[in-house]
């Protein structure tokens, strides 16, 4: 792929969620939900970032978010934004996931088409008091465009590629919720060593996760978080993914492998997304004969449009909403592999 980083990073996600329209996967009533009351002590707030920092000085009422996962915070914290994104793949017909269904309401919120670039105008007739792309890959001229409308809050390091705790807590704290955030983290990273337990067969099986595409495979790092779920139910990224990542030094969403090279990332168990190969192709066209994970049938391919979603834009609203839908297969395929505890 071309381009820069971030922007690759939203090719890859929108073909992830275009393999189907998203159905079925609405949000439980069992997810962590903080009460909606900031703290207007925690303020003035100064906010680290990839472009220097933000702060905010006081409690903001009229919160916009941008990206992915942000708003999922807000929401969990008991807020409401005054704008989120709408996506056009992946979503209800409103444009919204299903881990947000519940909370949404179209005459508090209003929904911003990023598809062809941040629409400017329309975020500052919101007149927001912040800002909050923290898991995005805005460029710097687009962040000093938006520091005009409000103070932002930018992702910490590369473009897509922020932890769902670091995002948590970047949210908490400029909404002034810091406690209550380090809660919804506490509970969800629960939820997760405790998915883990129950499923002994992920404990230290090596992980690789990847798209699987006709020309090439793009190879999901350690850092992006859809992977760093799977390691915080106890799974190990795969050699190959640890040697592609220490060549990469963080500036990527995903690298890019050739087909002839596939046997690097071999691993335990392989979660692959596919859009433009049948598994049968994989197996049939591609050298993978020799791969354990194919031997095993340890390779896991994502096809619930629910779970693909939470795969790309996990956050403390989506990972209780879909983790148990994945997780019982990624075990099977661990076990079948022979790996774990």
């Amino acid at each position: 792929m071309t381009g820069s980083p971030h922007r690759q990073a939203v090719a890859i996600a929108a073909g992830l969620l275009a393999l189907t329209a998203l159905t079925g996967c609405r949000a439980s009533h069992d997810e962590p939900v903080a009460s909606g009351s900031s703290d207007d002590a925690a303020f003035p707030v100064t906010i680290e970032h990839t472009f220097g920092s933000t702060t905010i000085a006081s409690r903001p009422e009229r919160i916009v978010t941008l990206g992915y996962s942000a708003q999922d915070v807000v929401y969990a914290l008991g807020l409401t934004p005054v704008g989120m994104p709408s996506y056009s793949s992946g979503a209800n017909e409103d444009g919204v996931m299903p881990w947000v269904e519940d909370y949404y309401d179209p005459d508090e919120t209003t929904l911003i088409d990023e598809s062809d670039g941040l629409p400017l105008e329309k975020i500052a007739a919101l007149t927001p008091d912040v800002i909050l792309p923290p898991y995005h890959g805005i460029y710097k001229s687009e962040y000093e465009k938006l520091t005009e409308i409000a103070p932002t809050v930018a992702y910490p390091d590369g473009p897509f590629q922020t932890p769902w705790p670091e995002l948590t807590r970047m949210v908490g704290d400029a909404v002034g919720m810091p406690t209550e955030s380090e809660q919804l983290i506490e509970d969800t990273e629960t939820f997760l060593r405790k998915t883990g337990q129950d499923h002994p067969a992920l404990q230290d099986s090596t992980l690789s996760v990847v798209y699987m595409g006709a020309q090439a495979i793009d190879v999901y790092m350690p850092t992006v978080a859809m992977v760093e779920m799977l390691v915080d139910m106890g799974m190990v990224p795969s050699e190959g993914e640890e040697a592609l990542a220490a060549e990469d030094k963080g500036e990527n969403f995903s690298v890019p492998l050739s087909w002839e090279n596939v046997s690097d990332i071999d691993a335990d168990v392989i979660v692959s997304f596919i859009d433009d190969l049948s598994e049968e192709q994989v197996v049939d066209d591609k050298p993978t004969g020799d791969m354990s994970a194919f031997k095993n049938d340890a390779v896991v391919y994502l096809a619930d449009p629910g779970v693909t979603a939470a795969f790309v834009f996990p956050s403390v609203l989506s990972i209780p909403a879909t983790m148990k839908i994945v997780v019982p297969e990624i075990a099977a395929a661990a076990e079948r592999s022979g790996s774990g505890s």
